[in-house]
C-alpha cells in the first residue's frame, strides 16, 4: 500500500481551512463534512467529555457565528505529526486560533483517520486548548 502521508497532511490542513471564516467569507462546511466519516464524532475541549456528530458541531459553530459572538474565526496548523499503519492513521496537530481578531491562542487536536474504500475519512477528532495552567509542551510546536 502506498504511503499516504502527504494526503493525510493535506487533510489535516484542510480541516483547519474549512472551519475558518471571516466576516466576509463563511466557513466551508461542505468541504469540512467531506473529510469525516458519516458516523464520526468530535470531542470538544469542554469537560465532561461529550462526543458530538459533525452536524451538531457545525450547528453550534453556525449559531455562534449568526449571533455575532464569533464574527471571525481563524485556525491555522502550526505542526502536524502523522502515524500510519495499514488502514489507520493518527494525526496529532498543534494549531493557532484567533477569534474576532484577538490575541492568538494555541491548542492541540488528535484525529483518527480510517481508509475506507480507497478514501481516508476522519472517524474521530478531539482537541484541547492551552491555558495559563495548562501549557502545550514546546516539542509539540515542531514536526
Amino acid at each position: 500500500m502506498q504511503d499516504d502521508s502527504d494526503t493525510l497532511e493535506a487533510f489535516g490542513r484542510e480541516v483547519m481551512r474549512a472551519l475558518s471564516w471571516s466576516a466576509d467569507n463563511g466557513p466551508d462546511w461542505e468541504s469540512f463534512r467531506t473529510l469525516f466519516h458519516p458516523d464520526a464524532r468530535l470531542v470538544p475541549a469542554a469537560r465532561p467529555a461529550a462526543p458530538i456528530p459533525v452536524d451538531t458541531f457545525i450547528e453550534r459553530m453556525d449559531a455562534q457565528r449568526e449571533s455575532g459572538s464569533l464574527r471571525d474565526f481563524q485556525e491555522q496548523q502550526v505542526s502536524l505529526r502523522v502515524h500510519r499503519f495499514g488502514n489507520v492513521a493518527n494525526l496529532f496537530q498543534t494549531f493557532r486560533t484567533i477569534v474576532n481578531h484577538g490575541e492568538p491562542g494555541y491548542g492541540t487536536s488528535a484525529m483518527v483517520w480510517i481508509r475506507d474504500e480507497d478514501t481516508w475519512k476522519c472517524i474521530t477528532m478531539a482537541w484541547d486548548a492551552q491555558t495559563n495552567g495548562k501549557k502545550i509542551p514546546e516539542h509539540y510546536f515542531t514536526n
